[in-house]
């Protein structure tokens, strides 16, 4: 299991953590894990992303009022723009945007200014690199909502 990426929010009182992992044997996945440190004693919790390795995951940057974490994963054909909010399923309130036929070897989430996972025309831009001179820059929009959608730019 490797880490691909990690991110910190202040929530008020304590940091939150948050940590993508992947794994390198085929068929074989890694995940999303959460560590909540206003919570005594605290311990990573998996997040049940599902079958996927994750090579980035984020908090919105307007997290303390959308409690939305967005992630980039793959199930090693395709890639998928998977979100969670507050302690709903991962795709639950926003259906998760797929790229076929391009598996991220990195990957990278950049957000407006004026970011808002909550509002009905979320919008945001996500870079892949597959590795092997592919991959590009596509923006995500939930303005189909409850679907989430994929342009390439």
């Amino acid at each position: 299991m490797a880490v691909t990426s990690i991110d910190v929010v202040n929530t008020g009182n304590a940091n939150t953590v948050v940590v993508s992992t992947t794994d390198t044997h085929a068929a074989q996945y890694g995940g999303v894990y959460l560590l909540d440190e206003s919570q005594g004693g605290s311990a990573w919790v998996n997040t049940t992303i599902g079958n996927y390795d994750t090579c980035r995951v984020v908090f919105s940057p307007n997290y303390n009022n959308d409690h939305q974490i967005i992630a980039i994963a793959s199930d090693e054909t395709n890639t998928f723009i998977i979100s969670k909010v507050n302690t709903l399923n991962w795709g639950q309130t926003v259906s998760n945007a797929r790229i076929n036929a391009i598996a991220p070897a990195a990957a990278t989430i950049a957000f407006p200014d004026a970011y808002n996972g909550i509002s009905n025309n979320a919008v945001f831009f996500v870079g892949i690199d597959t590795g092997t001179n592919g991959g590009d820059v596509y923006k995500i929009s939930s303005a189909q909502s409850p679907a989430a959608s994929t342009r390439r730019i």
